[in-house]
């Protein structure tokens, strides 16, 4: 009588639980970063913009670039922006750059940046800033490895 009360708890126990192993699930993929904490856009960009993040110098042969905003939609038909992160650069030191459009005012569309350098290493930095973009090229963050430019789509 007392090993089919064991048996029944053990069988009671599995299908409660489970019988896999109790791994825990991969981390997902994590889209917030502080530019998340700027309240919703109360309008929409008017211009259409392209960011670049060049290896060394603008211009560079070396870059990552991606359309983020294109209101009339005449440089992509039908463009859908789903990303709002673009990474570049070679390993240790390869740059994650995200943003998010902040609003439109005075003939100026207004971004937030977030760039964190180096990512996958130990000690690496985030900057933020906010960037006033007016149709025209602009530099968002340069140093030694990286210049990040909003630019008219090429």
């Amino acid at each position: 009588m007392v090993k089919q009360i064991i048996l029944l708890t053990i069988v009671t126990l599995v299908f409660v639980n489970g019988c896999s192993k109790n791994e825990p699930k991969p981390e997902e993929p994590n889209d917030t970063t502080s530019t998340a904490q700027i309240p919703a856009a109360t309008s929409s960009p008017r211009y259409a913009a392209e960011l670049y993040c060049y290896i060394g110098e603008i211009g560079s042969g070396a870059s990552a670039h991606m359309i983020i905003s294109d209101p009339n939609k005449e440089t992509v038909p039908n463009l859908k922006i789903n990303s709002k992160s673009l990474r570049c650069g070679y390993p240790g030191q390869v740059s994650n750059i995200s943003w998010k459009f902040v609003k439109h005012e005075d003939n100026t569309d207004i971004y937030s940046f977030e760039r964190i350098f180096p990512v996958g290493v130990d000690e690496q930095s985030t900057t933020t800033k906010l960037v006033e973009y007016k149709g025209e090229q602009t530099i968002v963050f340069q140093d030694e490895f990286h210049v990040v430019v909003l630019d008219i789509p090429k």
